[in-house]
């Protein structure tokens, strides 16, 4: 049945109808005929009839190759729905179904290279989202995430996968962020602000730009990291401010024995030599202050170029404790070297690691009190051998620690001898551009232990 309703059957059936009621007709009149008319009029109704025969099967053929046209163009429109974007058909006929084929496959060809083109935008846009440092977050017209790249999940501390599709608000929970996503959303305009996090801990700059949708309005929100800028602000403010105070103290000093020389001290001799001690110590301790800051800048600038060769540390070890045997013996203070036997050579720059030692046995003498006890340690670990400098001074308050090898940084800001902070920072940046590691560990009224670590020599 499915089979006489196709077109081509159905023209079929009617040819042979036609046939069949002509023959009936032919039958009606020849009843009352002769033999000669009878034989005329069947000649002419064969002929017809054969004549209708003959187009009804053409008809069926032709109809037939039409037919598997049009299948074979409803198969690829099927295919290409499916996403074979590679399938073409093939006309049967040389009617209008081969245009139309020709005109299908065209099209086929051209779907295939514009969504070739928008995979590769695509693939770049995300690319690009993957690796640029500023977050990015696309929200829809009722707040839930779309999108969200690699950094907006580390600056906000959200997990991906568990943010797109969710309520961006209720995930971040931020009062400034809602209220920039707000605005933006009721005014259709870009909105900027900082926000500052805090879990995590971060400064962030915030854009929301406005994204029109088919209902209602979306946002675009990039985030810019800028608690490194606002760290790097506070250290140079603290730095101006340090400075100032270290060298506003030396001067006033200088000032004051100047004028008092000036004023008539000049002729007692007594009181002028101690002045003028008093006045070059002053001097020597800006000096110092000055190249210790120049020295920290070449060494944070990472200008500076070590020339690394083998270093034989108990060698250097010895040279520079025999420097503050004098200063240890006037203190009351025992000096002690405690190496490992064998210890191998270092790869290091012999001058910046003497200056490392000084700063670190300077330190140790200074907080220690007379009749105590200074050690240097030294022994393999790994890759690299490890110094310590321990001594049996006050020590240093725990919440003091941290903070230690920052610049200018005093756990006792009440003594004007101990320097201007800037030993230890040295200290730091001289290990580390040796490619080694320094860490502290001190107990109130116990002592202090600095250790560093120096790559051995190959």
């Amino acid at each position: 049945m499915r089979l006489l309703r196709s077109s081509p059957w159905r023209i079929a059936m009617a040819s042979i109808l036609i046939v069949a009621i002509a023959t009936t007709v032919v039958s009606a009149h020849l009843s009352g005929a002769g033999a000669a008319d009878h034989e005329a009029v069947w000649t002419v109704a064969g002929a017809g009839s054969g004549t209708v025969v003959a187009i009804a099967l053409v008809t069926l053929f032709v109809s037939r190759r039409a037919t598997r046209s049009l299948h074979s163009l409803t198969q690829g429109v099927e295919r290409l729905a499916a996403g074979d974007l590679d399938y073409r058909v093939e006309a049967l006929s040389e009617s209008e179904t081969q245009e139309l084929a020709q005109a299908f496959n065209t099209m086929a060809a051209t779907l295939r290279g514009s969504i070739q083109a928008l995979t590769g935008e695509r693939n770049k846009l995300s690319a690009v989202l993957a690796t640029m440092a500023d977050g990015v977050v696309v929200l829809d017209s009722e707040g839930r995430v779309e999108l969200f790249n690699p950094a907006a999940e580390l600056l906000l501390g959200l997990p991906s996968q568990n943010t797109v599709g969710a309520n961006f608000i209720e995930r971040v929970r931020d009062h400034d962020l809602q209220r920039l996503v707000s605005q933006c959303r009721q005014t259709g305009l870009s909105q900027r602000g900082q926000v500052g996090l805090l879990h995590p801990n971060r400064e962030l700059g915030a854009t929301a730009t406005p994204v029109p949708e088919r209902v209602g309005t979306g946002v675009l929100l990039t985030l810019h990291d800028l608690t490194e800028l606002r760290k790097l602000e506070t250290t140079r403010r603290e730095f101006v401010s340090n400075v100032s105070h270290e060298l506003r103290t030396p001067i006033a000093a200088v000032k004051a024995m100047a004028e008092t020389l000036q004023a008539g001290a000049l002729e007692e001799q007594k009181t002028a030599r101690d002045f003028i001690n008093r006045i070059l110590r002053e001097a020597d301790r800006m000096g110092l202050m000055v190249n210790e800051l120049l020295e920290l800048s070449r060494l944070e600038s990472g200008r500076v170029a070590l020339q690394l060769r083998p270093v034989n540390l108990r060698a250097l070890v010895e040279d520079v404790v025999a420097q503050f045997q004098a200063l240890s013996t006037a203190k009351a203070i025992t000096l002690v070297v405690a190496l490992s036997d064998g210890l191998p050579f270092l790869a290091a720059e012999e001058e910046k690691l003497r200056q490392v030692l000084v700063n670190l046995l300077d330190n140790a003498l200074k907080f220690t009190s007379p009749h105590g006890v200074v050690t240097v340690h030294a022994e393999e670990r790994g890759s690299a051998v490890a110094v310590s400098v321990q001594d049996t001074g006050s020590g240093i308050p725990r919440e003091h620690l941290p903070h230690i090898f920052e610049r200018f940084y005093k756990a006792d800001r009440s003594r004007r001898d101990s320097g201007a902070g800037l030993g230890l920072a040295i200290v730091k940046h001289i290990v580390q551009t040796h490619g080694g590691t320094v860490d502290a560990e001190s107990q109130e009224g116990v002592g202090s232990v600095f250790t560093f670590t120096i790559p051995k020599a190959a």
